[in-house]
């Protein structure tokens, strides 16, 4: 008993020691196949005139535009919500919570679905 915990103590410290001294390159926030999310974002920020750097940022300020590009990238795109969560550097959760306020407020005559309309219409042109 004594020898298994040893074992699983050392697995523990070799894990810790490798991620402190092995120089092992971090993944970009953007993975290879987030390319056509990378897309999206961009006509976003046209359409909306929000900086692309602030549509992956943590702050809330611009949070309904960053919830129209999740919407369309799960919509669209047919990604999955970790997919899309991971493009933006958030948790799935979040991107559940934007697609359903989005689908909700795209209803009728709103700016939320003439925004649509024109990226939609954007990403079918390019």
């Amino acid at each position: 008993m004594v020898i298994r915990r040893y074992f699983a103590v050392m697995s523990v410290l070799e894990k810790i020691i490798s991620l402190f001294f092995e120089k092992t390159k971090k993944p970009h926030r953007l993975t290879p196949f987030d390319s056509r999310v990378g897309r999206i974002i961009r006509i976003t920020s046209e359409v909306t005139g929000v900086p692309e750097i602030e549509l992956l940022s943590k702050r809330r300020q611009f949070s309904s535009e960053r919830q129209i590009a999740m919407y369309l990238s799960v919509k669209l795109l047919g990604l999955s919500y970790p997919e899309v969560g991971r493009a933006f550097g958030r948790d799935h959760t979040t991107v559940i919570y934007s697609v359903r306020k989005i689908e909700n407020r795209g209803r009728g005559r709103t700016k939320v679905n003439r925004c649509l309309k024109k990226i939609t219409s954007k990403l079918s042109a390019t």
